[in-house]
């Protein structure tokens, strides 16, 4: 095996940076071959051409998103998807799939929630090591992603994400850390943003605690375009800048190693990191591959994570001797996937068509236009002369592909107006109708309460239509269970206040009352709790046991299917200390498990819940610890929906300390705030300084170019390359609010100096710096030419 001693200082500065966009730097005449990755954690998505955007690229089966698996708390389902991914990399010669994602959900708002699984820390890291193990046993490299803080779309490559350090621990870093010991990932993604005053890619603090606290012995490497200074990366401990295209990056590495010994030293230990993750990767040729196989899977998740949100008067399933009046576009074309990184080039079903092949009589109304939010008054007229004399109305909505996509977040949790317009006349005629919902993350329903069924399918994959319509027909049983609260209005998040107050920073005021632990812990009222779920069938809960290991408490219960169809459910576990010394939320799931039941069965579910998870994170300790006192266990079908509970007392610590006290935040209305002076008393301090805007750096935003002359004719360029769509499905505000350093993913000539050289022009030092532009980039070409 190739060690970094028979290496040249060259080859392993030119190691950290990529090959291109996709590939890493090989040395093939020292055994080090070039790895390839993918975007793709619900599909692979691999680009035809390269430049600046998401690109075109080949066609793959999309399942489900993680928003949606998520609500399966299936973690053999995430294992098996896992192994189905592996399976399309080893197809494609894929090495590294970028993926899982599992940042918290925040808010609602965030674009890209659609990518990330749940709003609770411990269920995202259960299902993403599962993930993480089907995908690595098959020897293709996971990428666990974005470490860490990144809970935003807006201003996401500048943006400081302030966090203090019980909050830090206990929501937005505790997923990372499980699936680090659980699954050993070989790689992870350094995230766009900064923490607490430091980018992420140059984080020492956070990269530390992931290899010394957690024995992470992977990779590090950047998100596409974090690097903001590729020296200090590599001091705090990145091992491999993407995108690839060295831009000068090895001269610079290579000029500081030689002043500074010890960044040799960091050289050389980044790698070997990636050394051995190429000997990790096995690639080896898949003997046969079965589209089919992997089709039906999709389906199969489609149908496991789908959600039923309501179901009075058994309007569900529907009767297959009955026609049916279909309404809405998304009924044809549905919305099954995300936009962005992880928009898979595949071809989708729909539920009319599925419908249809299952032999039911179907009369379809579009009702609505897909890219108009406006109510259209003759498809409007067409429903509702149809729907007075239909036998089973089925209305399929959702959000519009605009209305949440990575690169900027969402302004409201509203569907369309057109949608709420006509699902409104629709109930105002009769009550009994079934709603299918296809969207990311949660939405508002004002018309809840008037209709009779409500089947959520997330953005549910190429084959959501199938799965849908086996729902649907009752062929299927739903037993998804919700893996985020919805809220009744958005003022009701808490972070609503300061979620967007600001570019360049992001106060996480909330702290650990995030999600539910907000909802349940100020008693806030919500549409669909955490944890919810219905099924066609009912199930009842008896005989709680617990019993005490070493390590593990094992709690043991009977569950009876109490009706005439089989059906799954999932059971969960809160714990909570009500007689507290410090701040805690009400509820807290430490774990969960799912049972498979035919009519009048009754089984035995154990959930084990490890004795660290009932630790808090203490502030002055700087480590986890475990309470003394009396600890409540809740077992139910959902977080507000508890069937057994039982007490234990647990030995610890005496004098726990946090920072944060529940009488710090009241509520004014519905929206929860609390005052600058408290907060300061939780963070301990703010940032030293404030998004320096003048004189111009390598993190200026395209923006804040408006501030001279020069910087204005960029800006005014900039929208002309826009209007031409030159950025290729790229959010204007991503353009906008992107730093200059980003111009490095626009062109392969630009490096670290002309980068520097161009903004100490724009700086106000005209003479002289434009000859030295023209100097770097013409030498930038002519070596581009000379052949290896």
């Amino acid at each position: 095996m190739t060690d970094t001693t028979e290496l040249t200082s060259r080859e392993k500065a030119e190691m950290f940076t990529g090959a291109d966009n996709w590939h890493t730097v090989g040395v093939p005449e020292k055994n080090i071959r070039s790895l390839k990755m993918a975007d793709g954690p619900s599909g692979l998505r691999i680009e035809k051409t390269t430049g600046f955007g998401f690109n075109e690229s080949h066609e793959a089966v999309a399942y489900p998103t993680a928003s949606a698996l998520a609500c399966s708390f299936d973690r053999d389902l995430l294992y098996e998807l896992g192994e189905m991914l592996a399976e399309d990399c080893r197809k494609d010669g894929v090495d590294i799939l970028l993926g899982p994602r599992v940042n918290h959900k925040r808010s609602p708002l965030c674009g890209r929630n659609f990518e990330y699984y749940s709003e609770d820390p411990i269920l995202s890291g259960e299902l993403a090591s599962a993930y993480v193990n089907g995908l690595q046993s098959h020897g293709i490299g996971a990428s666990l992603k974005h470490f860490a803080g990144n809970s935003r779309e807006m201003g996401r490559l500048v943006t400081n994400s302030i966090i203090d350090e019980r909050t830090l621990y206990e929501i937005y870093l505790r997923q990372f850390e499980r699936v680090i010991r659980k699954a050993k990932p070989w790689t992870i993604m350094n995230a766009y943003n900064l923490l607490n005053g430091v980018y992420c890619t140059e984080s020492t603090s956070l990269m530390d605690t992931a290899r010394k606290k957690w024995g992470f012995d992977g990779v590090f490497v950047s998100d596409w375009g974090a690097v903001s200074d590729p020296v200090q990366a590599l001091k705090g401990g990145l091992n491999l800048q993407m995108p690839g295209g060295d831009h000068g990056t090895s001269d610079l590495l290579i000029k500081a190693c030689e002043q500074e010994e010890e960044l040799l030293q960091k050289l050389d230990e980044s790698t070997d990191h990636l050394i051995n993750l190429e000997k990790k990767c096995v690639s080896l040729p898949l003997q046969e591959y079965s589209m089919e196989k992997h089709l039906q899977f999709a389906r199969k998740a489609a149908a496991e994570s789908a959600v039923l949100l309501k179901n009075e008067n058994h309007r569900l399933p529907l009767s297959k001797e009955k026609s049916i009046l279909v309404i809405g576009a998304m009924a044809r074309h549905p919305r099954f996937q995300g936009a962005g990184s992880s928009k898979v080039n595949s071809d989708a079903d729909s539920i009319l068509e599925a419908l249809q092949e299952k032999g039911c009589t179907v009369r379809y109304c579009q009702g609505y236009h897909l890219a108009i939010e406006e109510t259209d008054p003759i498809l409007f007229e067409e429903v509702l002369f149809h729907a007075r004399q239909a036998d089973q109305i089925l209305f399929v909505g959702g959000l519009p592909e605009g209305k949440e996509s990575e690169g900027y977040d969402r302004k409201d949790l509203d569907l369309p107006k057109c949608q709420n317009e006509l699902l409104q006349a629709l109930t105002n005629l009769r009550r009994d109708i079934a709603v299918v919902l296809q969207c990311g993350s949660p939405v508002t329903m004002p018309w809840a309460e008037n209709v009779e069924g409500i089947l959520l399918m997330y953005l549910s994959g190429c084959m959501g239509g199938h799965a849908a319509a086996d729902l649907l027909l009752g062929d299927s049983n739903p037993s998804g269970k919700l893996a985020e609260t919805f809220p009744l209005k958005l003022s009701d998040t808490p972070c609503y206040a300061w979620y967007h107050d600001a570019l360049y920073r992001s106060y996480y005021k909330e702290t650990i009352f995030t999600g539910y632990r907000y909802y349940s812990s100020f008693d806030v009222p919500v549409l669909f709790p955490f944890g919810h779920g219905l099924s066609y069938t009912k199930f009842s809960y008896q005989d709680l046991r617990i019993t005490e290991t070493e390590d593990q408490y094992h709690l043991s219960l009977s569950i009876t299917n109490c009706g005439d169809v089989p059906g799954r459910e999932v059971i969960q576990c809160y714990t909570s200390m009500q007689k507290s010394k410090i701040a805690r939320p009400d509820m807290e799931l430490k774990g969960f498990t799912s049972v498979e039941l035919n009519p009048g069965e009754t089984r035995q579910a154990d959930l084990y819940i490890e004795k660290k998870d009932l630790c808090y994170f203490d502030v002055r300790r700087h480590d986890w610890v475990t309470e003394e006192g009396e600890y409540t266990f809740f077992v139910g079908s959902s977080s507000r929906d508890i069937r057994l509970q039982s007490s234990l007392s647990v030995q610890g610590e005496t004098d726990p300390c946090s920072t944060i006290k529940r009488e710090m935040y009241h509520r004014t209305g519905t929206i929860l705030e609390i005052s600058d002076e408290d907060y300061l008393q939780i963070i301990g301090r703010l940032p030293d300084k404030e998004h320096q805007v003048y004189p111009y750096h390598r993190n200026t935003t395209i923006t804040d170019l408006e501030a001279t002359l020069l910087g204005r004719l960029i800006h005014r360029e900039i929208r002309r390359m826009i209007h031409k769509d030159r950025f290729k499905d790229v959010a204007d505000s991503t353009v906008f609010e992107s730093p200059l350093r980003m111009m490095f993913m626009a062109s392969n000539r630009i490096t670290w100096d002309t980068l520097d050289q161009v903004i100490y022009t724009l700086n106000g030092h005209y003479f002289g710096m434009f000859r030295r532009i023209y100097r770097t980039l013409k030498k930038k070409a002519e070596t581009d030419q000379i052949p290896p």
